[in-house]
Order: C-alpha cells, then sequence, then structure tokens
C-alpha cells in the first residue's frame, strides 16, 4: 500500500482518451496510484478520465493502473548511476 501511496500518476500510464467518452468527475495526473486506485473503484465504469490542468489526457483502467505500479517496481530495480542520470 504504502508504493501506492507515494507512485504518482503519469501520462505514460494512461490509455488514450476515448472519443466521446468524458465521463464526470476524474483526476489529476500527479496523483497518487491510491488516488487514483480509490477513485476508479468509486467508478461504476471501469475507467476514470484523466486530466492535466482541466484538459483530458488520458483514460485510467485496472490494466493501466497496474503497468504503472510495475513501471514503480521495475524503476526500484535499476542500478542507483542509471538513476542519476536521469536527473
Amino acid at each position: 500500500m504504502r508504493r501506492l501511496s507515494v507512485t504518482t500518476l503519469r501520462r505514460e500510464d494512461l490509455e488514450p482518451p476515448r472519443p466521446g467518452g468524458h465521463r464526470p468527475g476524474g483526476i489529476e495526473v500527479g496523483a497518487s496510484l491510491r488516488e487514483a486506485l480509490s477513485a476508479l473503484l468509486a467508478q461504476d465504469s471501469g475507467a476514470l478520465d484523466v486530466h492535466a490542468d482541466g484538459e483530458l489526457v488520458g483514460v485510467l483502467t485496472p490494466a493501466a493502473l497496474h503497468t504503472a505500479l510495475r513501471r514503480s517496481v521495475a524503476r526500484d530495480d535499476e542500478p542507483a548511476d542509471e538513476l542519476a542520470s536521469e536527473l
């Protein structure tokens, strides 16, 4: 659960927006995965719109959330010198 709290949602974690598929509510890019999971579970549709500065940028699904969490785990496996080069 801690990993969900400290990992943030990125645009590359999302599925593309669906034409005409805008749903009420949603979450902002940069929210924690914990916040995203909570909001996703509150939706009957099984998908959550994600916004950046009020603009729809993608859709979060359970599969996309899983991918984001795996990205976080994989990042922990990278050697420290590779992580430093990204900064």
